[in-house]
């Protein structure tokens, strides 16, 4: 797995160790469960680790096809489906890319002939940058300014979920 990030010093793209420790722990079914626990639910443990199953998740290719690819780790419980997707750069295209992503999940669901109901997918961006998140977090934060509020009200304003380490308190 190539992971990408920008050293600050040296302005090169660089993979370290304990890059590739925080992204492999998103993989531990324990602390998954946990940081959605925490972020979605306000509570240590809401979800059991025990009740999740993993579903393969390709990679997300870069569409410029560049090396900013974006490695998803993703469970379902049977009642919603978790992804989490950490990555260490801020990219403006990640609110369309990570839209995209979620409604090709849902096609795949609805295409599945023994589907009556889709689940509800809860995908969050663990932003692992040395800096805080700054790019848009919804999509009308991406739209020119002076639209027309009585018709913007009718557009649907899709957003991110960021969990954001360097902007927490401890």
């Amino acid at each position: 797995m190539k992971l990408h990030y920008i050293d600050k010093t040296s302005k090169e793209s660089t993979t370290t160790e304990k890059q590739k420790a925080a992204f492999a722990f998103l993989h531990r079914k324990d602390v998954f469960a946990d940081v959605f626990s925490a972020f979605f639910m306000e509570e240590k443990r809401g979800l059991d680790p025990d009740t999740l199953v993993e579903r393969p998740v390709g990679i997300l290719k870069d569409p410029l096809g560049g090396d900013k690819d974006l490695y998803p780790v993703c469970y379902t419980d049977g009642k919603f489906i978790f992804t989490v997707i950490g990555l260490n750069f801020q990219d403006e295209s990640l609110l369309y890319r990570i839209m995209n992503y979620e409604a090709g999940e849902y096609l795949k669901q609805v295409s599945n002939p023994k589907c009556e109901k889709i689940l509800p997918m809860l995908t969050a961006l663990m932003n692992f940058s040395c800096e805080v998140w700054q790019k848009p977090r919804i999509l009308f934060d991406m739209f020119e300014k002076g639209k027309d509020p009585r018709l913007l009200r009718y557009a649907l304003n899709y957003g991110i979920h960021v969990i954001d380490p360097m902007s927490l308190d401890l």
